[in-house]
C-alpha cells in the first residue's frame, strides 16, 4: 500500500529531527559510502529546509530572559529589605519548615493548606540564605588552601570528593560575592548566582543603587531575634596576611629542618 503524503511529511520530519542529534563523524562516515549524484539531491533537499525557524529554541530563550529579570527583580527587592531592617536569619522557621513536610492533609481547609504554603516558603528562604552563608564559607577555605596551602584544583577536588568544576564554582562564587558582599543575603544560593553573574554584573553598571545594594557589608546576623553572628572577619581579611602567615610557617619548617640536620650531624660524630 502506497504511503499517502501526509503520512510521507511526518516520517521525513521526524528523521531529520533524529538525524540532527547524531554524532557528526558517524554522520560524515555514513555518507562517504555515497554516489556523488546521491549526496548532491541530499544537499540541494535540506537546503530548501533551511530557515525554518528554531521554536523549540526561540521559546526558551524568551523564558530565560523573563526568569532572569524576575531573579533582578527578587535580588533588588530582597537588599532593600536588608538595608532597612538588617539581615535576620530564623532556624526556627527552617525547623518548623521540615516538621511541615509530609504531614496528613486530612480534614485541612483551602485557608490551611494556604497558610501552609507560605510557611513552607519563608522555611527556604531563611534555608537559602544559611546554604549561600555555608557556600561562601566554602569558597573562602578554598581561597585559603590554594593562597596559604599551595593545593590545586586536582588535589581540592579528590581530597572533597567533588569535581574539578565545582571546585572552580567555589572560587567564582567567593570572587563574586566578595565584590558584591550582598549577593550573601540575597535569599539565591550559589548556583543561581553563579548562572546570572552576568545579568547582576550589567546591572550594576547601569543602576547605581542596585551596585551600592550589592556592595553593602552586613556586619551582623539576627538569629532568631536572640543571638547575632558576627561575620565582620570576611570583609576584614586579606589575601597577604595568609601569605605572611605562609612566610611564618616557611620560617617555621627552615628551623626544623636545621634542627633535624643538626641532630643528624651530632649522632654521627657520637
Amino acid at each position: 500500500m502506497a504511503m499517502s503524503k501526509e503520512t510521507r511529511i511526518a516520517t521525513i520530519a521526524e528523521l531529520a529531527v533524529t538525524l540532527s542529534s547524531k554524532e557528526r563523524s558517524a554522520m560524515g562516515s555514513r555518507l562517504s559510502s555515497w554516489k556523488e549524484e546521491e549526496l548532491v539531491r541530499f544537499q540541494e533537499s535540506l537546503e530548501k529546509l533551511e530557515g525554518i525557524p528554531d521554536k523549540k529554541r526561540a521559546l526558551p530563550k524568551k523564558k530565560e530572559e523573563s526568569e532572569r529579570e524576575r531573579v533582578i527583580a527578587r535580588i533588588y527587592a530582597k537588599l532593600e529589605e536588608n538595608e532597612s531592617r538588617g539581615v535576620m536569619l530564623s532556624l526556627g522557621a527552617i525547623s518548623e519548615g521540615l516538621n511541615l513536610v509530609a504531614m496528613n492533609l486530612n480534614g485541612t481547609t483551602k485557608v490551611d493548606l494556604e497558610a501552609r504554603f507560605k510557611k513552607l516558603t519563608y522555611s527556604i528562604e531563611n534555608l537559602s540564605t544559611a546554604k549561600a552563608m555555608m557556600q561562601f564559607e566554602q569558597g573562602r577555605l578554598i581561597q585559603v588552601l590554594v593562597y596559604k596551602h599551595k593545593m590545586n584544583v586536582e588535589e581540592l577536588a579528590t581530597t572533597f570528593n567533588i569535581s574539578k568544576r565545582t571546585v572552580g564554582d567555589y572560587d567564582k562564587f567567593y570572587s563574586l560575592c566578595i565584590m558584591y558582599p550582598g549577593l550573601i543575603f540575597s535569599s539565591y544560593t550559589m548556583g543561581t548566582l553563579l548562572r546570572y553573574k552576568s545579568a547582576i554584573e550589567e546591572k550594576a553598571k547601569i543602576d547605581e543603587r542596585f551596585a551600592d545594594l550589592l556592595k553593602m557589608q552586613i556586619e551582623g546576623i539576627s538569629l532568631d531575634e536572640q543571638h547575632e553572628k558576627d561575620v565582620r572577619c570576611w570583609y576584614e581579611e586579606s589575601i597577604e596576611e595568609d601569605e605572611a602567615a605562609e612566610e611564618e610557617d616557611k620560617d617555621e619548617e627552615k628551623m626544623k629542618k636545621i634542627e633535624e640536620d643538626e641532630a643528624t650531624t651530632t649522632e654521627v660524630l657520637n
